[in-house]
């Protein structure tokens, strides 16, 4: 399912999916994020759907990029 910025959040730069969810389980989910659309799109405070439902970006703890 791609990801993309909700249109109120959208710049006139960024680009319309900035990634892809690749599994799901209850509340959580693995997708992959173009870290640098996602930072088009407002970085942490990015708004971001996934199909109609409302996500929140996590890198984990463990990744050093």
């Amino acid at each position: 399912m791609p990801i993309s910025p909700r249109p109120e959040r959208r710049s006139p730069s960024a680009k319309a999916e900035i990634g892809e969810v690749r599994s799901g389980l209850g509340d959580h989910g693995i997708a992959l994020i173009r870290i640098d659309r996602l930072d088009e799109a407002g970085g942490d405070a990015a708004r971001v759907m996934a199909g109609d439902v409302a996500i929140k970006p996590v890198k984990p703890t463990w990744v050093s990029f």
